[in-house]
């Protein structure tokens, strides 16, 4: 949701219609209105930086995934890798060697 961004008259004049309201009230009244607004504007604020702070633990997260994929891959390659190596080794030891031709001096 975009939120609408205010002049300094536009928000003047706000204020002052909203204080017009409020000198109807009794003191007691109109202070308990404005510290009800304040406390409302500190909880929005808090619950836009706990939103914002979620927001990145999930980023973080969603990074922290793929690389601890990107290391599994890896590892698994280097397993492979020395796997086909073992192998070529066994099948290098175990192949039948053709016997040595003997050279005929004379």
């Amino acid at each position: 949701m975009a939120q609408q961004e205010l002049s300094s008259d536009e928000m003047y004049g706000i204020a002052k219609k909203f204080n017009r309201e409020l000198e109807q009230l009794p003191m007691h009244t109109h202070s308990a209105i404005c510290e009800l607004i304040r406390v409302g504007m500190q909880h929005r604020n808090l619950a836009m930086q706990a939103a914002a702070q979620a927001a990145g633990i999930e980023q973080q997260n969603k990074a922290l995934k793929i690389r601890e994929q990107e290391v599994s891959l890896a590892t698994m390659a280097a397993q492979r890798a020395e796997s086909t190596a073992a192998r070529a080794q066994v099948a290098e030891v175990q192949a039948p060697k053709e016997p040595e031709k003997l050279k005929i001096v004379q």
